[in-house]
């Protein structure tokens, strides 16, 4: 001992002189001294403490030698351990097994950092081994040097030997069994895989075989079987048979063991992959996945699912009901036996126990067992409590529908997150947010706020990083829809105005689903537990984004967005998510009613619930079962019976009645959902909450979509909501309890009572529109008492419900239902109400203002333009600067929201930032003070009333004040809208006759209808009032103006409008004009004074000014640039007077066009011959670049919008054009010439949404202006147009005209005035064969636009 003691004093002399080989040598020597005769020796506690002490020795050795590191001496250690193991039988001294372990771990580090890569995995293997595969950290080393050998040294590198094969000659291996050693193995390359590429599926074979030839017990070989099963899912090649065999025989083995914790394991884990396996073969992979961004243009994109052979392959609800079962078992198995075993299981049992848990809770989420997967999530984080999983269980409690135990989740358990780093933390704390859903606290806002918008690229790119943007722009999406502070939600709304919080959020989730789907591609069966949660909370970010779409009244973004999680959802095969979506796009397209759409979406209803509809009854049935006309289909039935119900009540006993009376194809479908779930039904789908909800908001959708008369109706739409609201409510109930099981605290007492659930707030919504158009204003009023408000909703269905209640309060109660418009014309409209009147409309008034102050930067559609309108019709500040603006705000919306988005998606970050709203009267009148003198902005604003809509004038300048002028009801008048429909219609239906005799009979019989609209239109519409659509100006009406103004006291505007009228009238028409404006005595002394005062002569200049019309949504089809008395004024338009602000703050002045300077795209889809015969030699004499016969590329289109002019010839919008500049971030300079049919029209039309096209986009990206065409015309029309545009327009000369006597004069007259391009297009429409039909097609989109004369 003495000897010993000298000799452990001399090594830690020799450690402290740095002199490491000789002392690895004396510890050598004192090992074989030591244990001289020793062979597997038995460790007692004596050899224990001596075995303990060389290994501090050599860990001293290890930790000096850090600072010159050779690789002799690193051998020499690993020598030294693999003698010290030979002669002790180790293998059950747990403690000193770890400590080699780490010894080796340390080696391996070393033998790497000095390039030694072969020692490196050698040493990685044998820390595997003493550990007995139960450190983590060595096989995270093992792979990682396997990978790092392979990467570094290919050729030498031995990448299929296993961890035995390393080193097989060392006592180590001994220590091992074989099957449970590489079983672990198997397992912790399933764990690291994305990490480490060269991780390859043959090697992972070679393992699983190598299991079972090694003599495994029986579980040892279940598990090896069901792992072959895994890997022969994801790669079939590299396998000997197929999945299912290798699942069949884990089973028959697992048959013939005995219970234990280990084979419940593998019960659990056969029983997962048997459904996913059984899954797969009702993948719908056909159902590519759409862009939104690009279908949201079309109009027939749900077409796509009309191929009967696709509907033949989508799985019938029917074939879920054995794979939920077998769910229902799998989840049932882990949580009574797999969950209560982790407490006393290994930590390597754990591991596995929880990644079960985890993918268990995983795929329940996204096949709707939310009680369940929440619940066994909430298990998890209790157990690991980390980040992962803590986000993973926020998302959940969102898909859930559960924000309120969300909220409460976050307040009691944020503290117990183990957040490891200093990022990890941050997102920790940005996630708070969730939790203040009902908070008051502004201060928790602000300071969670300022962390999200931090969200900066300099953060790591991973899913972790991902996950935790997505749910921050998340978390203030949902703050700000159930905020009911006012200084929260305006303080949500000033850092995410609108829905542009749902987006971005949107946007991260679609980074974590394409590193998901690239991947693993789209093999469903090996998706980690993480794909599958993000894949749940991607489906329900899309379902959200497209109601927020909805409500922004981007109703085409919506559908999109929609039918793309519809294909998702079958993708995946989820049949909750595709009966969730398939409701959401009955409820889209019946704001539409697109025939064609609705077809597919009804087809595909029919295939998912294999329904057979009965086919069309014989004649004498027909009136009792009718068939719905796909083609012709209308929400109103026109029938007289039908009309006379709308305002007549129905009996209970007649509501109560069969529905055999009006079963068409959506109430046929209805009573197939409705009655099959028989009495004490046991179905999957009973048991599945999301599932359930979501096919009863689909029942509501056919309901709505159905031809039953009002009453009856409504009575079922009741029911349905009654039946969402009772099952959301069980749902809570069952999620609190069950959590509460495994929460001993009070956390989630409180929560069951949360909010109410969007869809059933717009299912509300639906019974009180049908009820607005069918039943009288006390039956309405009585029905919302009953109904009360949507207090507990969002704040959409809040503020909606709020607007009603206007409604109701404003009616009188036996008159029509209206959205109050007043019916006078004059400024004294409050003074002459009673004082009770002025009360009530004075509350009215104050709300509207308050909720504006709140939630103007949602820019909620149609709320906002209501509650704007209502303001500038109804409210007591009548001064026109506050109706204008009031006006102003109520116009184009959608657009807005639009230009909103496109602005914070950072596409158009280089330029004058979009106002998306003007804040007060103020910035209104700031925006019409830039304009140039010269211009004249007119808006026509159709009400929102239904019955009887007043168009209401605004004319604004920055000469003057704004003239606001209520016009009546036109429609009363002269329904212009439904004619020009029909013209639309006749128009289409005669471009594709094929008779020559008929084609240009009906061709001439358009175009003489179309003269006579626009006849009707000025007359009727408009009559003596068109002088307020123009403005002339010449020195002359200029003095007559002022000495209006100094006579009579008049306003500026008036005295404009007047002089304006007094040129351009006869005397009786100016009589019957001023009456109008002025009051009937100072009318009378106005004319008599004019009529004494001579109009301008023929030598003086008199100028039809420019007028940039903006049109409410309703108009935006009308060509009111063609009327007669606007067929000499430089005439353009524009969506909202903040587009025209946009422009303006771009170009600043009038925008000028060098001629050469252009591109042009002629005949791209090659069957436009003539066209393409006509322009290219006539392009190419111009010196314009351009292409032919083909599309151009990126480059030449980047480059041509670049450019000052850009010419499409071709079919439609060319928006494919302006998309690829979108995705570039790059701005149109040119001005832009779409001769395509329909380029100019916006869809969709009608009076529930605002129209957006292909030219919102081009004015988005500052397209100073486009010129296109309202509605579809023929190609040889439309070239003989455009040339004259061109001709007129840049080469300064006039073309020869055959239809046209004089035209030597006209050129001579027009020929100043051929820089204009409005005016040049005045005269290019006299070029036209069909003056009326295709010349009041053409038009303008923006700032008036001229040629320079000079290059």
């Amino acid at each position: 001992m003495k000897a010993f003691g000298a000799k452990a004093k001399h090594f830690v002399d020799l450690i402290g002189k740095n002199r490491l080989d000789d002392a690895a040598e004396l510890i050598k020597e004192l090992v074989d001294v030591g244990f001289e005769h020793a062979n597997g020796l038995i460790i007692s506690d004596s050899t224990r403490s001596r075995l303990n002490w060389f290994l501090f020795a050599l860990k001293n050795c290890v930790v000096k030698m850090r600072e010159n590191l050779h690789i002799d001496l690193i051998v020499k250690i690993s020598d030294i351990l693999e003698a010290l193991c030979k002669k002790c039988d180790l293998s059950v001294e747990k403690d000193i097994r770890t400590t080699i372990s780490k010894l080796y771990q340390q080696l391996c580090v070393y033998a790497s950092r000095v390039n030694e890569h072969s020692y490196s995995v050698c040493f990685s293997a044998r820390a595997v081994l003493a550990s007995g595969g139960l450190c983590p950290s060595a096989w995270k080393l093992w792979i990682n040097r396997k990978y790092l050998a392979a990467k570094m040294a290919p050729q030498k590198a031995e990448t299929n030997q296993n961890v035995f094969e390393s080193c097989s000659k060392s006592v180590l291996c001994k220590w091992n069994r074989v099957a449970d050693l590489l079983l672990m193995e198997v397992f912790w390359l399933g764990k690291l895989r994305s990490s480490f590429p060269s991780v390859t599926n043959i090697y992972e074979f070679k393992l699983l075989t190598d299991v079972l030839k090694s003599q495994p017990l029986p579980l040892e070989r279940a598990e090896a079987l069901i792992a072959l099963s895994e890997l022969a899912a994801r790669s079939q090649s590299v396998c000997l048979d197929e999945a299912s065999e290798y699942l069949r025989e884990a089973f028959r083995v697992l048959g013939d063991v005995d219970e234990c914790p280990s084979r419940l394991h593998c019960l659990c884990k056969a029983s997962l992959l048997k459904f996913l396996q059984n899954l797969r073969a009702l993948i719908t992979s056909d159902f590519a996945t759409p862009n939104p961004v690009v279908s949201c243009m079309k109009t027939n994109y749900a077409t796509r699912f009309c191929s009967s052979n696709k509907f033949d392959a989508i799985s019938g609800v029917d074939k879920f009901g054995p794979l939920m079962t077998l769910l229902k078992d799998t989840i049932e198995l882990c949580q009574s036996s797999l969950i209560p075993r982790y407490a006393s299981a290994s930590a390597n049992e754990k591991e596995r126990i929880t990644e079960l848990v985890h993918n268990v809770a995983a795929v329940s989420l996204l096949y709707g067992n939310f009680t369940q997967a929440i619940n066994m999530l909430f298990w998890l984080f209790t157990a690991v409590e980390s980040v992962e999983v803590y986000q993973q269980l926020i998302a959940a409690f969102i898909v859930a529908d559960a924000s309120s135990f969300c909220a409460a989740f976050i307040d009691n358990f944020e503290g117990r997150v183990r957040a490891e780093t200093e990022a990890e933390k941050l997102y920790v704390r940005r996630l708070r947010l969730f939790g203040g859903l009902c908070a008051k606290d502004v201060s928790l806002f602000k300071e969670v706020l300022d962390t999200i918008s931090n969200c900066k690229l300099e953060e790591s790119a991973d899913l972790l990083s991902f996950r935790n943007k997505a749910l921050c722009h998340l978390s203030v999406h949902c703050c700000a829809k159930r905020q009911c502070t006012a200084g929260n939600i305006k303080l949500l709304l000033s850092s995410f105005p609108g829905m542009s919080s749902a987006l971005l959020s949107l946007k991260h989730m679609r980074s974590i689903m394409k590193y998901h789907l690239s991947e693993m591609r789209d093999d469903i069966q090996h998706f980690s537990a993480n794909c599958w949660i993000d894949i749940a909370l991607y489906l329900w970010l899309n379902k959200e984004v497209a109601l927020a779409y909805e409500q922004a009244g981007l109703i085409r973004f919506s559908l999109a967005y929609a039918d793309e999680g519809l294909s998702l959802s079958l993708r995946f095969s989820s049949p909750n998510w595709l009966c969730a979506f398939l409701g959401l796009l009955f409820e889209f397209e019946s704001k539409l009613y697109e025939p064609a759409n609705l077809r597919s979406y009804l087809s595909l209803g029919y295939a998912f619930y294999r329904f057979r509809p009965r086919p069309v009854a014989a004649p004498l049935a027909c009136k009792t079962v009718r068939k719905l006309d796909f083609d012709n289909m209308s929400l109103e039935d026109s029938s007289e019976a039908t009309n006379r119900e709308k305002k007549s009540s129905v009996s209970d006993d007649d509501s109560a009645s069969s529905d055999s009376s009006d079963l068409d194809d959506f109430g046929e479908f209805r009573s197939f959902l409705e009655n099959r779930h028989k009495r004490n039904c046991n179905c999957w789908a009973c048991g599945n909450e999301s599932f359930q909800l979501a096919e009863t908001y689909l029942i509501g959708r056919l309901i709505e979509l159905s031809s039953q008369r009002g009453a009856r109706k409504m009575s079922h739409l009741e029911k349905v909501s009654e039946r969402i609201a009772a099952l959301y409510q069980r749902y809570l109930k069952q999620l609190g309890r069950a959590l509460q099981s495994l929460c001993p605290e009070d956390v989630f007492a409180n929560c069951s009572c949360s909010q109410e659930l969007d869809l059933n707030a717009a299912i509300r919504l639906s019974i009180l529109n049908v009820s607005l158009a069918t039943e009288s204003v006390s039956k309405l009023k009585q029905r919302m008492r009953k109904m009360g408000s949507c207090g507990n909703a969002s704040v959409y269905y809040r503020l909606e419900m709020k607007m009603f209640n206007f409604v109701v309060t404003s009616a009188a109660e036996s008159g029509e239902l209206t959205f109050v418009t007043p019916r006078t014309h004059g400024n004294g409209r409050y003074d002459a109400m009673t004082p009770s009147e002025r009360k009530k409309r004075l509350d009215i008034e104050n709300c509207i203002v308050e909720q504006l102050n709140v939630h103007a930067l949602s820019l909620y559609s149609p709320w906002y333009a209501r509650a704007h309108e209502w303001l500038a019709l109804n409210g007591h500040k009548l001064d026109s600067w506050t109706v204008a603006y009031h006006l102003c705000e109520a116009i184009a919306v959608a657009s807005r929201h639009l230009a909103l988005l496109e602005h914070l998606s950072g596409k158009y970050d280089r330029t004058p930032e979009f106002p998306f709203i003007f804040n007060d009267v103020d910035s209104v009148k700031s925006c019409v003070s830039r304009l140039e003198k010269n211009w004249t902005v007119v808006t026509l604003y159709l009400t929102a009333d239904e019955h009887a809509p007043d168009l209401v004038l605004l004319r604004m300048s920055s000469r003057c004040d704004p003239l606001i002028v209520n016009l009546g009801s036109a429609f009363e008048v002269y329904d212009a809208l439904s004619e020009l429909n029909e013209l639309d219609k006749k128009n289409v239906r005669s471009i594709k006759l094929k008779d020559k005799h008929k084609f240009w009979a009906a061709r001439f019989s358009c175009d003489a209808q179309m003269k006579k609209f626009l006849e009707h239109l000025e007359a009727k519409w408009f009559n003596v009032m068109t002088p307020l659509l123009r403005h002339v100006s010449s020195e002359t009406l200029q003095s007559v103006k002022e000495e209006l103004i100094d006579r009579f006291s008049l306003a500026s505007n008036l005295a404009e409008a007047l002089v304006n009228g007094w040129f351009l009238l006869n005397e009786k028409s100016f009589r019957a004009f001023s009456k109008q404006l002025v009051s009937l005595k100072s009318a009378q002394a106005i004319v008599k004074l004019l009529n004494a005062t001579a109009k301008p002569d023929e030598h003086e200049r008199v100028t039809n000014e420019p007028i940039i019309f903006i049109l409410s949504k309703d108009l935006c089809m009308l060509p009111i640039h063609a009327i007669e008395s606007l067929r000499q004024t430089p005439v353009t338009r524009v969506p909202s007077l903040h587009f025209l602000a946009f422009l303006v703050n771009k170009w600043n002045k009038i925008p000028a066009v060098v001629k050469e300077n252009a591109f042009y795209v002629l005949n791209p889809t090659r069957d436009l011959a003539q066209t393409q015969k006509r322009f290219e030699a006539f392009f190419k004499n111009l010196h314009w670049q351009g292409c032919v016969g083909r599309d151009p590329t990126i480059d030449e289109i980047r480059s041509a919008l670049k450019k000052d002019l850009f010419v499409y010839c071709g079919h439609g919008s060319g928006s494919r054009y302006i998309k690829i500049v979108e995705s570039h971030g790059d701005r149109c300079h040119a001005i832009v010439l779409l001769m395509g049919c329909s380029s100019g029209r916006l869809l969709p039309p009608g009076r529930l949404y605002e129209p957006i096209g292909s030219v919102t986009y081009y004015q988005l990206a500052q397209c100073p202006n486009v010129v296109a065409l309202l509605w579809d015309v023929t190609d040889k029309d439309t070239d003989r147009m455009l040339h004259a545009l061109l001709t007129i327009w840049l080469q300064n000369s006039f073309p020869p005209d055959d239809n046209e006597s004089g035209a030597e004069n006209l050129a001579r007259e027009t020929k100043e005035y051929t820089n204009s391009l409005l005016l040049a297009l005045n005269h290019a429409r006299k070029h036209c064969k069909l003056k009326f039909l295709t010349g009041a097609s053409i038009l303008s989109y923006g700032l008036p636009v001229v040629a320079s004369l000079t290059n």
